[in-house]
């Protein structure tokens, strides 16, 4: 029986995402909307981008949070992204001003 990375039966998983595909639009994060959340993210991260402008800055957050802040600028960062995302998992974004340049996933996962 092949499962996927959350271990869950690949036939559970594939029914998850696509109940989950149905309704991420209005998908709610600790009561926020998900469009909502994305914006109040966006902001606080167009802010950081525009005072550390060319510096490397460290920012922490949950996998959620994580894929609709990259989603924003690259539409591949999607619920099948966040899916896929291991707990915990560390991703390396360069931007040049508030453009996405290049995103890299650093974290590499150990066996068990």
């Amino acid at each position: 029986m092949k499962k996927d990375i959350f271990g869950i039966v690949k036939a559970e998983s594939d029914y998850l995402r696509s109940f989950l595909g149905g309704i991420y639009e209005n998908l709610y994060l600790h009561g926020q909307a998900r469009t909502i959340c994305q914006n109040r993210a966006i902001t606080i991260l167009k802010k950081i981008l525009n005072k550390y402008k060319g510096q490397k800055v460290v920012i922490g957050t949950h996998g959620a949070v994580m894929t609709l802040m990259m989603g924003y600028f690259d539409r591949q960062y999607d619920l099948d992204f966040l899916l896929k995302t291991s707990k915990p998992d560390i991703y390396r974004m360069e931007f040049d001003e508030e453009v996405l340049m290049e995103t890299e996933r650093l974290w590499k996962a150990t066996p068990a």
